[in-house]
């Protein structure tokens, strides 16, 4: 898990790296192919974000993301909605490269 200093979210799972923006936008990467996060694959890896977004979520309510008995938030906690990021300007996290096709 990862927390930037303006607050947006990421999470690390193998070769994938899915960052939770405040304002809803998400974003993947695959860093084993990107490690310069230039190629946004989110919308072709379904599955993988569904997978980390759950898991992240799992760590937010059990309050850690290591073996053990869950550990108290000093806050209620939930990954914005990804629907909030239509509405949501591009800018809502880092600028970053369009790759060319």
């Amino acid at each position: 898990m990862h927390q930037s200093s303006g607050g947006d979210l990421a999470i690390r799972q193998g070769p994938w790296k899915l960052i939770f923006f405040k304002s809803g936008k998400r974003e993947l990467y695959n860093l084993k192919d990107d490690l310069s996060e230039t190629r946004d694959v989110l919308a072709a890896n379904p599955d993988v974000v569904e997978r980390l977004a759950k898991l992240m979520q799992q760590y937010i309510d059990n309050g850690r993301s290591t073996p053990g008995a869950p550990q108290k938030n000093g806050i209620n906690f939930a990954l914005p909605s990804p629907a909030a990021a239509g509405a949501a300007e591009e800018g809502g996290g880092k600028k970053r490269k369009k790759a060319k096709e």
